[in-house]
């Protein structure tokens, strides 16, 4: 196997604590979440599954609303584009 070192380098220095989801046995392992709990079942009822697990969550709460870099829901706002004050002037007078 070739590795490249370069695409390594880069990989070490953008990526923090990297996980994987090699696991110990083949048992299917799935995720849902009800009444604000994790609950997660498997195909074999006799499984001892090692399993990772993540839960991504939006925030919806006034703090994040109120933000400058959210809309008014909340959503990250990814590219501000500014207008030059002389633009900004011209297109207030169009109004």
């Amino acid at each position: 196997m070739k590795v490249d070192y370069q695409k390594t380098i880069i990989y070490k220095l953008c990526c923090k604590d990297p996980t994987n989801n090699d696991f110990d046995n083949w048992d299917l392992v799935k995720g849902k979440i009800e009444d604000n709990k994790l609950i997660i079942i498997s195909n074999n009822p006799e499984s001892n599954a090692i399993i990772d697990w993540q839960v991504i969550g939006t925030r919806q709460d006034n703090d994040v609303k109120e933000s400058i870099i959210t809309d008014d829901n909340g959503n990250l706002i990814t590219e501000i584009i500014q207008i030059p004050d002389k633009e900004k002037e011209n297109s207030d007078l169009n109004r």
